[in-house]
């Protein structure tokens, strides 16, 4: 608002001085007329102080949107109850994110300040709405304030009760990993005779249950960093995800290669193509591979991997059979 005003003053000063300039004057033997002049030059800062003043009221407008905003928002999350652990550090992030931009705020409500005053004074009309939604935050705005004058110690207050509280989260969480890895445990996944529809139901409930201890990790760890505590590495949660990520990769293997040997098999010879059957043939080896060394004594694993393993010795067979040099009648006796 100060160079704006700045800008008007000047703009006024042209003008001013344009106006003391005479229509008609003598100049010797001549008269100079200097109407048509005048009525140009002072079309300029007319022009430019209309146009301050009409836009002053978008600009306003403009201002106080984005102090409300800030302002509502800010309030809510500092204001808001603090009841757990989850709470707190939501409490402990808003409280640094506005200390930093206490200045920032203090800037915005001076500058709608100051361009309601600079309107007033051009006479410029806002309208009575928006003043009084100007007013009615300020008591909000100082209740953040207020409220960020003494986090520091609020937050020395409730830390104790907090970091307990996490302790308790982070036992319990150490407790529902050992309830998850021993359902997982169910030989149901490494029975050969199992139905694969019965095993994609068993996984989708325990992959269920993994992603909500390893959300509940990835929280609590959040948490620690927002309290500057020492972070907790959840070696048992990384290991439950190992093992049944492993799991999910053997069943999900397991049906991709039943369809896909099923393809082959309903194939016609003549369109056969080696290089792609390698080509396709080769996740399938890595995937098995990685679940038999992962998942030992697994049945499913080891019978996966042994049917991959057979279809891979058939290949270099499959690939002599489509040796373009073959004589055309074997070609016709294999087809």
């Amino acid at each position: 608002a100060t160079e704006l005003r700045k800008t008007i003053d000047d703009y006024n000063k042209q003008n001013e001085f344009l106006s003391k300039i005479e229509e008609k004057s003598d100049v010797g033997l001549f008269c100079q007329f200097a109407k048509e002049m005048k009525r140009i030059f002072q079309r300029s800062p007319v022009n430019c102080l209309n146009q301050i003043k009409g836009a002053l009221p978008t600009i306003t407008r403009r201002l106080l949107d984005d102090f409300s905003e800030k302002v509502q928002v800010s309030h809510e999350q500092l204001t808001a109850p603090i009841d757990d652990v989850a709470s707190f550090v939501r409490y402990l992030t808003a409280a640094e994110k506005y200390s930093n931009e206490q200045n920032e705020f203090t800037q915005k409500a001076d500058t709608i300040r100051d361009f309601y005053q600079l309107a007033s004074s051009l006479c410029v009309t806002v309208p009575p709405d928006e003043e009084s939604e100007y007013q009615a935050l300020l008591p909000a705005f100082d209740d953040v304030k207020r409220v960020l004058s003494f986090a520091g110690e609020q937050k020395q207050t409730l830390m104790p009760k907090f970091s307990t509280q996490l302790d308790k989260l982070i036992g319990q969480l150490h407790s529902d990993v050992l309830d998850v890895a021993q359902t997982s445990l169910n030989p149901i996944l490494g029975n050969i005779t199992t139905k694969i529809e019965d095993a994609q139901a068993f996984l989708k409930e325990i992959l269920g249950k993994l992603d909500e201890v390893k959300t509940a990790a990835s929280n609590y760890n959040k948490y620690q960093r927002a309290m500057n505590l020492q972070v907790t590495r959840f070696e048992d949660v990384e290991e439950l995800n190992k093992e049944i990520t492993l799991k999910n990769l053997l069943w999900d293997t397991k049906v991709r290669w039943i369809n896909l040997t099923e393809k082959w098999s309903n194939m016609a010879f003549a369109v056969i193509d080696p290089n792609e059957m390698t080509e396709e043939l080769r996740e399938y080896q890595l995937n098995a591979a990685k679940c038999a060394k992962g998942l030992q004594g697994n049945v499913v694993a080891v019978d996966l991997k042994a049917s991959v393993s057979d279809y891979a010795a058939l290949l270099p067979v499959v690939s002599n059979l489509k040796n373009p040099a073959l004589k055309q009648k074997f070609v016709e006796q294999i087809a």
